[in-house]
């Protein structure tokens, strides 16, 4: 039987369903449809939509050719899913200097996630990035060493961050290599940074590399730190400082990567180092 259009559109719908391949059609639309209006308004929190469409992408070919194997299809989703989802290894970053710039990581890549913190989180032997308002009146010049002691600071803002594996405070931001060395008390926007070595409930002691810093913080002082994660971490819209060597055509293969949300002014601030890559993803 050949099916034709009739003038009475209600027995055309009937007709389709008198066909099973329509019937699993309809069935199979349904549950997609209600599935993805629950799924997909997490996946738009998360800002994973990009992501989300490498992986159903990939479920058709999978399928396909899961069909041409004589093996069941819902194999060759999952198996093409799963292999999508272990081999991503790099993303795209809008660096402000250099345009579009390809980041690529690996297993060995280490990833940091900054998060909102409080006073509690300050923990001797962390390290603490912290930024504000220098003394109103600076401190009589005094020899530079360990045990010299540095203007005081009041914070705006600090950051906390585990050490190194090394037993040290990462290069990229405290005052490492590529990073210009500002004298203390030079205004608003000092920054103090080192390993801490003492907390009290007005502040804390920062050990820098040249002298040791008293920092007081009060209850306008924002608090953020960074905890360890993987690429998972890695959303559309945030900001990245990625470290590492690049090639002749700019891609970094990155060391370590650091994840945090864009403020204000959009990526701007955070760690960096001498061959790295801070933008916006």
């Amino acid at each position: 039987m050949i099916p034709s259009l009739s003038p009475n559109p209600i027995d055309d719908v009937r007709a389709l369903f008198t066909y099973p391949f329509m019937v699993n059609a309809l069935e199979a639309g349904t549950i997609v449809a209600v599935l993805a209006g629950v799924v997909g308004w997490y996946v738009v929190l998360r800002r994973q939509t990009f992501a989300s469409h490498t992986l159903s992408v990939m479920a058709f070919p999978g399928a396909t050719g899961a069909a041409l194997a004589g093996l069941p299809t819902a194999l060759g989703y999952y198996v093409a899913c799963t292999v999508a989802a272990l081999t991503a290894s790099s993303f795209e970053v809008q660096n402000p200097r250099n345009g579009q710039v390809t980041v690529t990581f690996t297993p060995s890549t280490s990833f940091t996630h900054t998060v909102p913190a409080t006073a509690v989180d300050l923990v001797v032997g962390d390290c603490a990035l912290a930024t504000g308002a220098a003394a109103a009146t600076p401190r009589p010049a005094v020899p530079t060493g360990p045990g010299a002691a540095a203007d005081p600071v009041t914070a705006v803002s600090v950051m906390i961050t585990p050490v190194s594996a090394g037993n040290g405070c990462p290069a990229g931001g405290f005052g490492g290599p590529g990073q210009e060395a500002r004298p203390a008390g030079q205004g608003r926007g000092a920054p103090a940074a080192g390993k801490i070595s003492s907390v009290s409930g007005s502040g804390f002691v920062l050990q820098t590399p040249d002298a040791t810093r008293t920092v007081t913080t009060t209850q306008a002082t924002t608090f953020s730190k960074d905890i360890p994660t993987d690429h998972s971490a890695l959303a559309v819209g945030q900001c990245v400082s990625a470290i590492g060597p690049s090639d002749d055509t700019g891609t970094v293969t990155a060391s370590s990567i650091s994840i945090r949300p864009a403020g204000l002014q959009g990526c701007q601030g955070g760690f960096g180092g001498p061959g790295g890559s801070r933008a916006q993803r």
